[in-house]
């Protein structure tokens, strides 16, 4: 007795302990919690608004065809749980607060503290949701795979080439350089040296290389662009700044090699956007110039190599390869040698000679020597010599017509089009005997080659364009200017622009300059003149008469100019034969049909809206050029009819509302496509039509060569494909037509060809083509089709077949139907007896077929020899990539992909092994390997494990000897990533790796691989179970280990809650490259430590040692910033870069002053409340130059505060979501050199700057807003008016998304901004005015606003003409309806065949529209078939979104891109459809309804005989039938991810007899829907293989969540239903909830947070045991595996292995926490009475291994946790509030194990000194 007292003394007072230790804190909540709550409430709302925000953009990136990174997803999964629950149940729990205590005296203090607490928490919580929601982008674009530099044509091995590339190299090995530069004369091959570096470097130094050329005239958005191409990098952004900072923040996150190459003068690298020096050490720069002073002074190169001639043996050996072996003949060597020395050793020089006298005879040598000793010309001094080569090349070109070709080809310049080159030969008529535009096409490519062979001209980046050295374009515009009377006129305007008399003799001039744009003679003289070229980006002012003198002119190219009409003197223009009007702003152009020898005519991208109809006269034309018209609404009839001669006609991108067959010809009031008929010649048509009913049944399609036919309503994004032939149909059909024999004939010409939508098609090529062969296919998609089983492609001949993507199938099956001999069970997607093509696929990618069970067969994958690039993704049902065979076990061979360099394997929730069977794997040329949300995926072979059992991903059998990047996130049964005795280098190659969400991984790398990764670079491991990087494997060695990491340089180590150590052995490890390091504080001390706290940490091995093995640190991101003062001070001196994630900043600045050379300094999520006031000397702190302050609170600090006196040096300031920053003058006099301020999404600010503030801002030179809905104004009112404010400096203003701003500046203030350049205006309805007082902007043409150029006469009248419609059209694609706009609401409701009109449009909000009852009907629908984005609010008379009216022929209808539906606050809305139509929706991925209390259904059913549609809506089983499901079987959306529901009259969501797909479902919330009394049927369960998150509040009618009842008997034997990704569970004020379901089995490995509040009746989650498979009572359970039985709140078979949060309150009726009973040990269902007495004696232990967090309030009948005999662990658990459980024994000491027997109650803990071992504070 004793004894029991004692262990019960010791547990009582170690619960006082844990009772008092936080009382400090506690008076806090209590004298705060109203504050709490308050706070609370305000960030809720920000949260909410920034998730808002963020899913516009996803959605956005969606439709635009980019992917969705990572992070932004789980934040916004994150969020919804915050917004949805906790914060939901602090807001309730504020009235109970209210309440007086129990005799009514005083306030309940129990209650507030409780409620300050929580709201303290939940606050901070949402705080960091917040703070983490600042994401540059939420999307990319995936970027070119494989090395972007292509082999370098035409680079020799020589000596004196190699010994500078050699230097160079090592150059760009050394950290301390970052600017390199190579200097020469021009045509010295500087080009193609650097080039050869780059080709080097990428991919081992590098892991980017881009290329840009620079040239003479700098085009900073030129530069940019080039970059961005080769980074893959799409800019949203409209202004250089904007690029300039996104391609900066793209270009940190890796090693990049920035070639600039043609510098003649300074570049602002700044300006361009490149990250340099210590801003990313990562980036260098290697610049090429003809000028060592350029590269030195101008662009502070810090190593500069030159480079010389050849020498003469170099040259000669040059030389003879170029021009081949005749040269060493006897009589033709000697004089070959003098030529070949005469060309002085310069590359180019001998490249075009040798090209030139190649093949030619000896006196033609003879010759060419002469003419090379010849003077040149003077425009060429210092390298005559070049251009007397080139001259000479250029004279021995074979004719006339190509010599002028070749200067043509001068005049475009750099990566010229072809097709450009094409049109103005044809116009100028250069070629005699050509006579098609075929003819003129092959002619004009054949000369390119020749002049390429010539080396006259150069490859480009695509085999559609040319390039030109530019020593070679020189010295071709000197021979064009001296000897051809061209001009060209780039950015001067010289004396020849001036001299009338020279004025009349030129016959070519390019016209760029422009000065000379701006200030355009009235008359142009030029009597000569047969080409002109004037290309402009703004409004220019082209007199009348201006080509009155021109009457000779053959070809007329304008460019990108804005002008309201073609001047009047073009009618002068009768011989005119090419007009090129591409990117014209231009309204009128009636008068081109005067201009009747037109050949050539092209309006691509311009503005116009409709052809005149005197285009007809056009007879002569050949081409015609509509291309992305998107303004082009009308062709008059029989225009095109008109055009007998035209051969091709361009109109990919406009929309043309073509009329339909059999109207009258009086009544057409378009062009119909039978008017092509009537075209004999044409061979080449590029067209969409939207109208799948007009689809081609012409006979003008069998003469068809060249063909791009888009037939549907293709999206903005899949109209711009990057084509790749030049003959390709495109299919989206929404209902089922037959196609016709003349699309047939289309599909057998056909190279590329996209199927979507097809109505109806089960099997494709045998309905689409019965069975035809085709024999030019090459790429094949198939997308989007619904009913889709088979595409049978084996009957079909497809020899060329190499590219294949199916996406979007859901009932695809396989390739070739049963029928046709597949008879393998299960079936796969391939069969090799009758996909022999198979050889050839180089791309397959599958994505989102569910019903794919198995895609190869062994011998089948061995026949995939070509194959390239593999994607698979969203294929729910997949379970294996490649199914064993039973004869493939006698094989020894294994399986083979030769040539796969790219593997992707996205979302399949059922893959447990690439291959079930057990041949080895080989991937020999594999560099990519992204593996994502397979949580069953445990390895590459099923039959290969470790001696312990465990799968490995790589085995012995899994050979990827030359992977280099690795990602790898979602897996969360994947226990091992490489087996512990794989070979030494194996993964030598590895240069990446990420791994992130990999619960069950405990180490990432044996001992053998983390010794031999000599590549590795980027290494990333977040959010996993890890113990130990480095695993220990079958012991730990006994000497030191040494870890060497040589060329690691980013390390990210985040949320690893079980990390213990590096490697649990002796060892040393060197990271002597590591520059970038993420991690959060808690984590930092096990990743990051000297000797010394080694010797605190006993066993445990610090990771890195700071002394010695991490010198070049430079970046630093610390996540939940704490007490830094335990580490040492060594670890900072060389970072320049610091971020600090979380936190506060109670001793921020001393840790501050550690890092002497900081530069730029970050803060997210930081709260700025403690910085304090400088006292005297501020001491020694950083320059810092960049400030960046993400959801930073409490900015409000005083002028003498320590971040005051960091900003003396600023350059940059950076703020985002600071939402109490009001303006920045309180330290606005520190930031003298301020040169870029960018300010978005800070709510409380209402102007940026004041007068006085922004005088002082003397070196502003950029300001950028947007996103700040209260400001009204940017720059506030002081009231001292009418003084002048000088803004010396700023050239880019940008003001985007700024609702509430009015004003640049209210008051009558003067400005002057000498230097504004660039304005930038977007989405700002309420600007009315720039500014009211007197302007001068001086060198300010323009506004962009809607991505085009605006100007009118001044800036204020520019601005009042931005926002004069207000009809909520914004563009083309988004239309905002509401009452505040009454126009918006006319144009809605006109006759709905004027609603035509909007069939561009994407995205539609109707806010509160009092007037509307419905929106659409079907027929009004088929005209918005790219409509993804639909909201409704605040509509009061609205009863339906889509009614069905008396033209709705069809029994389905498809919403083919419809992704969003968003409806609320609409009070008479009974449906989204009334009508009998079949609803599918195959891209459709969330549904929030929310306040719609008369909603029943979402789509209805309509009794005709009972009259008004309105009023009778029906059911399965009658008028407002309760049985009608909320989704019924008539509704089909197999892709949704999201369903919100609240307050809606709905009975149930889905019905019994239908089989929805909800796969791809991962949230659901149900709300206040108080008729609704279960949630699943039964058969649904099994199906939600991706729901993350469930929440179920107040509905006061359920009574399940998961209903049976017998419902559908072939599921009630299947004792599996899973909910195996469930992350979030809430069952909140639900008073008849009784259970979660009856007789089935539930698994909840990744369960987080659990939380049961208010449910008075709910006793069990399960009701019955289910016999077989259940544990002894007398086993331990394991932490992994808690099993736990009827019939209590924790039941039959419940895991719970990734707890984190229990919280249970109000629950009346729950008496113990876990019951076991009637358990079962064999088959036959029956025990002994020996094992039933050991099962009632035997101690069982439950261990919960992560929950954190347990709260049991108010369950007044809890009496145990557990009724027989137990123990428990809860070895993470840090907080415990038992509050209000008047029945239960908290505590008792650890029985004794030689007790017998069950006392009558069991205590809720039995208590030792290891069940709490972190147990923090007690309640």
């Amino acid at each position: 007795m004793e004894f029991v007292i004692a262990i019960v003394g010791s547990v009582v007072a170690k619960a006082v302990e844990y009772a008092i230790s936080p009382i400090k804190n506690h008076v806090k909540y209590l004298s705060n919690h109203h504050q709490n709550v308050e706070i609370l409430k305000n960030r809720a709302k920000r949260l909410k608004d920034a998730r808002d925000g963020v899913q516009h953009s996803v959605d956005a990136a969606k439709r635009n065809g980019e992917e969705i990174e990572g992070d932004v997803d789980k934040w916004l999964s994150a969020v919804d749980k915050k917004i949805l629950e906790q914060v939901e149940e602090v807001m309730q729990d504020e009235e109970k607060a209210k309440k007086k205590c129990f005799i009514g005296l005083c306030p309940n203090f129990r209650t507030r503290y409780k409620l300050s607490l929580k709201a303290e928490e939940v606050a901070k919580a949402v705080a960091e949701l917040i703070e983490h929601g600042k994401f540059e982008r939420v999307s990319y674009r995936a970027a070119p795979q494989g090395p972007v530099v292509a082999p370098v044509k035409g680079y020799e091995e020589f000596e004196s080439r190699t010994s500078i590339l050699n230097g160079i190299m090592e150059v760009l090995k050394d950290d301390s350089v970052s600017i390199i530069g190579v200097h020469g004369m021009g045509g010295i091959g500087k080009t193609t040296l650097v080039k050869e570096i780059a080709r080097k470097v990428e991919g081992k130094l590098f892991d980017s290389v881009v290329i840009a050329t620079v040239t003479q005239a700098i085009d900073i958005e030129k530069i940019q662009n080039q970059i961005a191409d080769f980074l893959g990098l799409k800019f949203e952004e409209q202004s250089m700044v904007g690029k300039a900072f996104r391609l900066r923040e793209r270009m940190k996150e890796k090693r990049i090699l920035v070639v600039l190459d043609d510098i003649w003068e300074k570049l602002d690298i700044e300006e361009v956007g490149i990250p340099l020096g210590d801003e990313h050490k990562g980036c260098k720069l290697l610049l090429t110039s003809r000028e060592l002073n350029v590269l030195s002074d101008e662009m502070d190169a810090q190593k500069n190599f030159p480079i010389g001639v050849l020498n003469e043996k170099e040259a000669w050996d040059l030389f003879k390869k170029m021009t081949g072996d005749c040269v060493e003949s006897c009589y033709l060597k000697p004089i070959a040698m003098e030529v070949a020395k005469k060309c002085a050793g310069l590359p180019i020089a001998i490249a075009t000679v040798a090209g030139a006298l190649r093949n030619k005879r000896l006196f033609q040598w003879k010759n060419a020597l002469r003419e090379l000793e010849r003077p040149s010309s003077s425009n060429f001094t210092g390298i005559t010599k070049a251009y007397s080569a080139i001259k000479l090349s250029f004279d021995y070109l074979e004719s006339e017509e190509v010599k002028r070709t070749f200067l043509l080809c001068s005049v475009i310049g750099h990566n010229g089009l072809v097709e450009d080159l094409v049109r103005y030969t044809l116009g100028l008529g250069l070629f005699d005997g050509v006579f098609t535009m075929e003819e003129a096409r092959n002619k004009v490519f054949s000369v390119v080659e020749n002049l390429k062979a010539s080396a006259l001209l150069l490859d480009s980046y695509n085999d559609e364009r040319f390039d030109i050295h530019d020593v070679v374009g020189d010295a071709a515009l000197a021979i064009a200017l001296k000897d051809y009377h061209m001009l060209v006129l780039r950015d001067h305007a010289p004396k020849e622009w001036s001299d009338k008399l020279k004025m009349k003799s030129w016959r070519v001039i390019s016209l760029r300059c422009p000065q000379i744009i701006a200030n355009l003679p009235k008359e142009m003289e030029c009597s000569e003149l047969s080409f002109f070229h004037m290309a402009y980006d703004g409004v220019v002012k082209i007199p009348p008469n201006f080509f009155k003198q021109t009457e000779v002119l053959k070809a007329l190219d304008l460019v990108g100019m804005q002008f309201p009409s073609i001047p009047e003197s073009i009618i002068h223009l009768t011989g005119l034969r090419m007009l090129r009007l591409k990117q014209c702003a231009v309204d009128d152009i009636t008068i081109l049909g005067e201009l009747k020898n037109l050949k050539i005519l092209d309006l691509a991208k311009s503005s116009i809206k409709e052809l005149p109809k005197e285009m007809a006269q056009l007879t002569q034309l050949r081409l015609l050029d509509l291309s992305w018209c998107r303004e082009l609404k009308i062709i008059p009839p029989n225009v095109l009819s008109s055009l007998s001669k035209l051969e091709e006609l361009y109109m990919g991108g406009s929309i043309v509302e073509w009329e339909k067959e059999g109207v009258v010809e009086n009544e057409r009031k378009n062009a119909s496509l039978d008017e092509l008929n009537n075209l004999p010649y044409l061979t080449t048509l590029y067209v969409h039509i939207l109208d799948a009913q007009m689809i081609l049944k012409h006979r003008f399609v069998e003469k068809l060569d060249r063909f791009r036919i888009f037939v549907g309503n293709y999206a903005r994004y899949d109209c711009c494909t990057n084509y790749k032939s030049w003959k390709e149909l495109k299919l989206q059909l929404y209902t089922n037509i037959d196609l016709d024999n003349g699309m047939k004939m289309l599909l057998i010409k056909t190279e590329d060809l996209c199927l979507a939508g097809l109505e109806g098609v089960k099997n494709v090529f045998v309905e689409l083509n019965n069975g035809k062969d085709l024999p030019h296919l090459k790429r094949l998609h198939v997308k989007n089709c619904m009913h889709v089983q088979y595409i049978t492609v084996n009957k079909v001949g497809v020899p060329r077949l190499c590219f294949i993507t199916l996406e979007d199938l859901p009932q695809l099956v396989s390739f070739c139907s049963p029928d046709e001999g597949c008879s393998t069970k299960p079936l796969l997607l391939f069969n090799k007896q009758t996909c022999h093509w198979i050889t050839n696929l180089r791309r397959l990618i599958i994505k989102g077929c569910g019903k794919l069970e198995h895609l190869l067969s062994p011998s089948l994958a061995r026949s995939l020899v070509q194959l390239q690039c593999f994607q698979i993704g969203d294929c729910k049902g997949l379970r294996g990539i490649i199914l064993a065979e039973e004869i493939e076990e006698e094989r020894k061979d294994g399986i083979c992909f030769p040539r796969l360099n790219s593997l992707h394997i996205d979302g399949l929730p059922n893959l447990i092994f690439f291959s079930s069977g057990n041949q080895n794997i080989e991937f020999p040329l594999l560099k990519q390997l992204t593996i994502l949300r397979c949580p069953k995926l445990i390895g590459f072979i099923s039959q290969s494990s470790n001696q312990s059992g465990m799968h490995a991903l790589f085995s012995e059998k899994v050979a990827v000897p030359t992977l280099e990047d690795m990602f790898i996130s979602g897996l969360s049964n994947l226990k091992m990533i490489f087996y512990n005795d794989l070979k030494p280098g194996s993964f030598q190659n590895l240069r990446k790796i990420s791994v992130h969400e990999c619960g069950s991984l405990k180490n990432l790398f044996p001992v053998s691989i983390a010794k031999d990764l000599p590549q590795l670079d980027h290494l990333c491991i977040t959010d996993c179970g890890v113990e130990e990087i480095v695993s220990k494997g079958d012991g730990v060695e006994e000497q030191p280990v040494r870890f060497e990491f040589p060329q690691v340089s980013s390390l990210e180590v985040e949320s690893l809650k079980e990390l213990k150590c590096f490697y649990e052995g002796q060892h040393t490890i060197v990271w002597p490259m590591l520059k970038k390091l993420i991690t959060d504080c808690s984590a930092l001390l096990k990743i990051m430590a000297s000797e010394h706290l080694r010797l605190i940490q006993g066993n445990e091995q610090p990771v890195l040692l700071v002394e010695e093995v991490i010198p070049k640190l430079e970046e630093l991101e610390l996540r939940n910033f704490g007490d830094m003062d335990q580490f040492p001070p060594d670890l900072f001196q060389h970072i320049k870069v610091l971020e600090v994630s979380g936190g506060s900043g109670f001793s921020l600045f001393p840790f501050v002053r550690r890092f002497n050379n900081l530069e730029r300094l970050e803060f997210s999520r930081f709260d700025f409340k403690h910085v304090v006031s400088c006292k005297g000397d501020a001491g020694t702190l950083p320059p810092i130059r960049n400030l960046n302050l993400f959801s930073a609170r409490n900015l409000i600090w005083s002028k003498d505060s320590e971040l005051d006196h960091i900003l003396s040096n600023l350059q940059t300031l950076t703020v985002e979501n600071c939402h109490d920053w009001i303006n920045i003058s309180l330290f606005s006099s520190s930031l003298q050199n301020l040169t870029i301020l960018d300010v978005s999404r800070c709510e409380m600010m209402t102007n940026l700057v004041t007068p006085s503030v922004l005088k002082n801002l003397v070196q502003l030179t950029t300001i950028k807003v947007e996103y700040c809905t209260k400001m009204t104004e940017i720059v506030g009112n002081e009231g001292d008016c009418h003084q002048t404010i000088v803004v010396s400096k700023l050239k880019c203003l940008e003001l985007w998304n700024l609702e509430s701003l009015t004003s640049f500046c209210p008051g009558y203030y003067n400005f002057e901004f000498p230097c504004l350049e660039e304005l930038v205006v977007e989405n700002c309805p309420r600007l009315k005015i720039f500014s009211e007082g007197v302007l001068s902007t001086p060198q300010l043409q323009r506004i962009k606003h809607h991505e085009e150029w605006s100007w009118t006469s001044d800036l204020n009248t520019t601005i009042q003409q931005l926002y004069t419609k207000k009809d909520g059209l914004c563009n083309g694609y988004d239309f905002n309806i509401s009452d505040t706009f009454p126009e918006s609401i006319e144009i809605w409701t006109r006759n709905p065949q004027e609603i035509l009109g909007f069939k561009h449009l994407e995205r539609l909000q109707f806010y509160k529209c009092s007037s509307l009852k419905y929106i659409f009907t079907p027929s009004m629908l088929l005209s918005l078939n790219l409509l993804c984005w639909l909201e409704v609010k605040e509509c009061s008379s609205m009863e339906q979104v889509v009614r069905e009216d008396e033209e709705a022929m069809a029994h389905k209808f498809t919403f083919f891109e419809l992704c969003f539906i968003r409806i609320g606050s609409c009070s008479n809305l009974t449906n989204f459809h009334l009508g009998s139509q079949t609803l599918e929706f195959p891209r459709l991925n969330y549904i929030i309804i929310w306040e719609c209390p008369k909603m029943i259904a979402f789509s209805s059913s309509v009794s005709r005989e009972s009259g008004d549609a309105s009023e009778n809506m029906v059911g399965e089983g009658g008028i407002y039938d309760n049985n009608a499901a909320f989704v019924s079987n008539k509704v089909v959306i197999p892709r949704l991810k999201q369903l919100d529901l609240s307050s809606i009259n709905i009975h149930k969501i889905w019905h019994h007899s239908s089989s929805p797909s909800i796969g791809y479902l991962n949230y659901l919330r149900v709300k206040r829907c108080h008729n609704l009394k279960y949630l699943f049927p039964s058969f649904l369960v099994k199906d939600l293989v991706q729901l993350k998150f469930l929440g179920i509040v107040d509905c006061n009618m359920m009574e399940q969540v998961i209903f049976t009842d017998g419902l559908v008997e072939e599921h009630q034997g299947r004792n599996q239903m899973f909910f195996s990704e469930l992350e979030f569970l809430l069952l909140k004020d639900l008073p008849k909830l009784t259970s979660l379901c009856f007789e089935n089995y539930f698994e909840f490995q990744c369960l987080t947070d659990l939380a049961l509040r208010n449910c008075p009746l709910l006793k069990t989650f399960n009701s019955k045991c289910v016999p077989g498979d259940e544990p002894d009572i007398g086993q331990h359970v394991q932490a992994s595996n808690l099993e736990v039985q009827n019939p209590s709140l924790i039941n039959e078979k419940v895991v719970f292995p990734s707890l984190e949060k229990l919280r249970i309150q109000n629950c009346d009726s729950l008496e113990q926490i876990i019951e076991l009973q009637g358990v079962i040990a064999d088959e036959s269902k029956s025990t002994s009475a020996a094992q039933s007495i050991m099962a009632e004696t035997e101690t069982t232990k439950f261990v919960f291994p992560k929950l954190i967090n347990l709260g049991l309030d108010k369950v007044p009948r809890l009496k145990s946790f557990y009724s027989r005999m137990h123990t428990t662990q809860w070895p993470s658990l840090k907080q415990m509030d038992i509050i209000e459980c008047p029945k239960v024994q908290i505590f008792t000491p650890q029985c004794p194990e030689s007790q017998v027997g069950i006392s009558n109650q069991q205590p809720l803990f039995c208590v030792n000194e290891d069940t709490f071992p972190v147990l923090e504070e007690l309640t």
